[in-house]
């Protein structure tokens, strides 16, 4: 069994029993919903990382770094993750293998020596590039409408208290139908004294099976600014809450060019 493509943490996952909260979503499933506060919370949080005019003209990201886990999770990994729009390409690479996840323009496939692997559509649906946060966060905002039928939404939730501080809480998703609000979910908690992500709760589908559900959170930190932009340079992946593994970038930039058949799928052998 695999995660979907952004877990990049090669282990085997515990099933998250149930989406927290799924009775409740579904009682008003179909509409599209905002609210004031959590949308001045976003203006707040996106000034504070560089302002929209300036988030708006990353169209392309490469970064990269390594992967550190928790003992008895595996070894340590490099990492190279190409984002451009809903596309992505990520490379890990340990004991000189390198697996990767493409999301090969909406048909996604994972590559392991050679080997190619189709994944179901929902893979890259649920694809959540924190590291990227800005931008997801840009993207939330604006209400983007992935699929003709979207229904944006946008809602504050009760703040919340980690490690001694009271963290502000949104929560966005795309309410069309239960299946897709599950896999776009995700509750983002802010520090109200610096304006900046503290961490982003997500659910990743398993690779062969869309119902099976797989509960992270990452938790931001060493902030750094390329282009403008205010990047987590630092990034420790929680899985039910237990800490897998941490994620330390090298390099970040933004805007250099992707070509288009880096996010191809190649042919299943």
């Amino acid at each position: 069994m695999r995660l979907t493509t952004f877990a990049k943490c090669s282990i085997v996952f515990v099933l998250l029993n149930a989406v927290q909260s799924l009775s409740a979503q579904s009682e008003r499933m179909g509409e599209s919903r905002t609210d004031a506060q959590a949308i001045a919370v976003l203006e707040r949080v996106l000034a504070a990382m560089g302002g929209k005019q300036q988030i708006v003209t990353l169209t392309s990201s490469v970064v990269e770094g390594k992967e550190i886990f928790q003992p008895g999770w595996g070894p340590r990994a490099a990492i190279t993750w190409k984002n451009s729009g809903d596309q992505y390409r990520y490379e890990t690479t340990r004991d000189g293998i390198t697996e990767i996840y493409v999301s090969g323009h909406n048909k996604p496939a994972s590559v392991v020596e050679g080997k190619v692997q189709r994944l179901y559509g929902h893979v890259s649906i649920a694809d959540v590039p924190s590291h990227l946060a800005a931008l997801l966060l840009l993207d939330r905002l604006n209400s983007r409408k992935r699929f003709i039928s979207s229904k944006p939404v946008l809602e504050m939730r009760e703040s919340v208290d980690e490690n001694g501080k009271q963290l502000l809480r949104v929560r966005s998703e795309d309410d069309m139908d239960s299946s897709i609000a599950r896999y776009t979910a995700q509750e983002w908690l802010f520090d109200p004294s610096t304006s900046l992500p503290y961490a982003v709760e997500y659910y990743l589908p398993d690779h062969n099976d869309a119902a099976k559900l797989y509960r992270f959170k990452d938790m931001f930190s060493d902030f750094r600014e390329v282009s403008g932009v205010l990047v987590p340079f630092h990034i420790e992946r929680v899985l039910e809450d237990k800490l897998v593994c941490s994620i330390q970038l090298t390099s970040a930039r933004f805007n250099v060019g992707i070509s288009d058949s880096d996010f191809d799928a190649p042919e299943a052998q």
